[in-house]
């Protein structure tokens, strides 16, 4: 099964020749996205150093890192109008302009106020590119590589993270690196703009008042996806699919009166809320919060905090890159639906395990002592505390012998801990107690990056732009993205909350109870897509079509 659908990836792309070219140009955005999301990390520390008011204030702080999440709402909003009427392809070209326009008012940025400006915007451009996107490259892609071609999203994801890394050391100040992001918007719009729109926009656009003018367009598109003996019949298939569709109605039709018409009709209601709710569960298992306690779980592995960002960089690329291009295979054999269940399974079993980890090596962490160490510690600058976890715990560090843990160490003041450990030739850690069995933490931390990755990473955007017919479409996936981006900013704050005021093995424990709430309404909800035309969802009141379908794309 696997060699038939690299064989079929491989004629497809023989024989069409733009196939994948249309899936770059489209999925160069997450690129972009990527980018930013590696690069404004370390920015930030900079930005802070630079603007002393930034530094003392935690409400513009806030503000600067939670805007391009407001930024995302509402572009996605923008976007769920857009594409209906202006098309697919026309609501990119306007994300990658606002995405120039942004890296530039951030890099000029001459106070915070430009700053957070800057970073709205940003996210606006990050709410349309991740509604349209997948939208674009579903409706545009032959059935039995659409899974495919769609995760080669995440691989381009993984891409940006070596270009950020690459830009960081080669150029250093965060202005610099932050004003090369226009690359990728700028290569995408050009690209971009040499393409059609989709095929199935452009006819339910034009049908009704220019038929053949219409039907020519689109058998130009169709040169992009099939061969020239196939585009007669794929076409004749996709007119009569669309004729006979439910409609969502006119684009100017306001937001309610659109939502009536997806509550007339009951397969389509059901599609809408599965569509919703699998965005929603791949905010809920909260991956986002398992990855700032990373710099926790790296040290317990014995990474001292000075070499934590680099580890913890090249763990999620390496990981979360190997896992989507296996994803690019298991999506066509094993199906989306699967592939979200099989994640949420091993998610749950992963957080509870690193919760029960967690709490065993903390509670059997290295003991504190002083007469391994050098003289220059005394009690103006050492702590109090019985053991690691403890010294922690008072807000101090914990110095130790570089590679000898199990000796135990010193309790340091944080101030000016870190210099004199150092200078002692010792290891600082002052977020996770090294431990000879903390590599398991690590183990399960690659584990939850890697099933993430593999399932609910990459898998709801393939399944949102495939369950609606295409009147509903843009509609359906534009709710689903703006309730997905809601669901990330309440999410990130409720476990950030609980991040200050509960244990790690508690939180990760609460993570794996919700991970595995989440697997009942998505086994009843979600339906199985995976090769299925576009077309032959056209018409979801009929189950057979939607759920038991057996429609092939041409094969070799």
């Amino acid at each position: 099964m696997v060699l038939e659908i690299i064989k079929l990836f491989v004629w497809t792309v023989w024989t069409t020749k733009s196939i994948l070219l249309i899936s770059v140009s489209a999925g160069i955005g997450n690129l972009s996205l990527s980018y930013d999301g590696d690069v404004m990390p370390d920015a930030l520390l900079s930005i802070y150093d630079e603007f002393k008011s930034i530094d003392q204030n935690e409400d513009i702080q806030w503000l600067i890192v939670s805007s391009p999440t407001f930024g995302a709402i509402i572009g996605a909003m923008f976007a769920t109008w857009s594409s209906d009427m202006w098309g697919r392809r026309t609501s990119i070209l306007i994300a990658d302009i606002l995405s120039v326009f942004a890296s530039l008012v951030t890099a000029s940025s001459i106070n915070f106020r430009m700053l957070i400006f800057g970073r709205f915007v940003f996210g606006t451009a990050v709410g349309i590119l991740s509604m349209t996107v997948p939208l674009y490259i579903s409706e545009f892609s032959p059935p039995q590589i659409r899974g495919i071609l769609i995760g080669l999203n995440s691989i381009l994801g993984g891409l940006g993270r070596c270009f950020s890394s690459f830009f960081i050391k080669v150029f250093g100040t965060w202005r610099w690196t932050v004003e090369l992001a226009i690359i990728f918007p700028l290569l995408q719009f050009f690209m971009m703009w040499q393409l059609p729109d989709t095929p199935p926009w452009l006819l339910r656009q034009g049908m009704a008042k220019e038929r053949k003018k219409t039907l020519k367009i689109v058998r130009e598109a169709l040169k992009y996806i099939y061969p020239p003996d196939q585009r007669k019949e794929v076409l004749e298939i996709m007119v009569n699919s669309i004729q006979e569709s439910p409609t969502g109605g006119n684009v100017n039709d306001s937001f309610f009166l659109k939502l009536r018409r997806v509550w007339g009709n009951r397969r389509v209601w059901r599609n809408f809320l599965a569509g919703i709710f699998v965005q929603v569960a791949s905010q809920a298992v909260g991956l986002d919060s398992v990855v700032k306690f990373s710099p926790h779980i790296l040290q317990y592995g014995g990474y001292e905090a000075d070499s934590v960002p680099a580890a913890l960089s090249k763990i999620i690329t390496t990981v979360g890159v190997l896992a989507s291009v296996l994803c690019l295979i298991l999506v066509e054999t094993v199906g989306r639906k699967k592939l979200v269940v099989y994640s949420l399974k091993s998610l749950s079993a992963i957080f509870l395990a690193l919760s029960s980890g967690y709490y065993v090596l903390e509670k059997n962490g290295p003991h504190i002592v002083t007469t391994e160490f050098s003289p220059v510690f005394s009690a103006n600058n050492t702590c109090w505390a019985l053991d690691c976890a403890d010294c922690l715990h008072s807000t101090c560090g914990f110095c130790t012998v570089t590679g000898r843990a199990e000796l135990g160490g010193a309790c340091l003041k944080q101030e000016d801990g870190s210099a004199i450990c150092r200078a002692s030739n010792g290891q600082w850690f002052d977020l996770g107690c090294p431990n000879k069995h903390g590599h398991l933490l690590i183990l399960f931390l690659d584990g939850l990056i890697f099933m993430y990755a593999l399932g609910l990473g990459t898998v709801p955007s393939t399944i949102t732009s495939e369950i609606l017919p295409s009147g509903f479409r843009g509609f359906g996936g534009g709710v689903a993205t703006v309730t997905m981006w809601i669901s990330n900013l309440f999410f990130s704050t409720i476990f950030s909350s609980l991040q200050e005021s509960l244990d790690p093995w508690e939180v990760f424990f609460i993570h794996g109870i919700i991970t595995a709430l989440i697997l009942f309404p998505i086994i009843k909800l979600v339906p199985t897509t995976h090769g299925q035309t576009v077309e032959s969802m056209e018409n979801p009141c009929q189950e057979s079509e939607l759920l038991g379908s057996t429609s092939q794309s041409p094969r070799p």
